[in-house]
C-alpha cells in the first residue's frame, strides 16, 4: 500500500465516518505516516495514536510463545532422524488407544 493509496482511503471512506470521540491507530507502515495522514485525521477530530516500534521484548505475546516453545522442546515426542518419523508405537500403545498396527 502507497501513502497516497492510504491517504486517498482514509479521506474518501474513513474520515467521513469519525467522530471527534473515534481513535485511529496506525502502525510503522510507511504509508501510515507523513503530515498529511496526521492532518486528515486531525481535521476529522478523531484522536491519532501511532504504534511504538516492534520490540519482540515488549510484546507479551512473543514471551509466551518463547515459553511454549522451549516447554515443547524440552517434552518432545524423539524423532528418528534416519527416517524423518516418530518411532513406532509400543503394541501396549497401539492397543491402549486402538491404534491397530500399520494405520496412522
Amino acid at each position: 500500500m502507497t501513502r497516497a493509496t492510504f491517504l486517498a482511503y482514509l479521506e474518501q471512506c474513513l474520515a467521513p465516518t469519525l467522530r471527534h470521540v473515534d481513535i485511529i491507530i496506525i502502525g510503522n507502515l510507511p504509508a501510515h505516516k507523513g503530515i498529511a495522514v496526521h492532518k486528515a485525521i486531525a481535521a476529522a477530530r478523531a484522536k491519532l495514536l501511532c504504534l511504538p516500534k516492534y520490540s519482540p521484548d515488549g510484546n507479551l505475546i512473543e514471551q509466551v510463545f518463547s515459553k511454549l516453545k522451549a516447554l515443547g522442546q524440552a517434552f518432545a515426542v524423539p524423532i528418528d532422524k534416519s527416517l524423518g518419523q516418530i518411532p513406532a508405537c509400543s503394541s501396549t500403545a497401539r492397543r491402549s488407544t486402538g491404534m491397530r498396527s500399520g494405520s496412522s
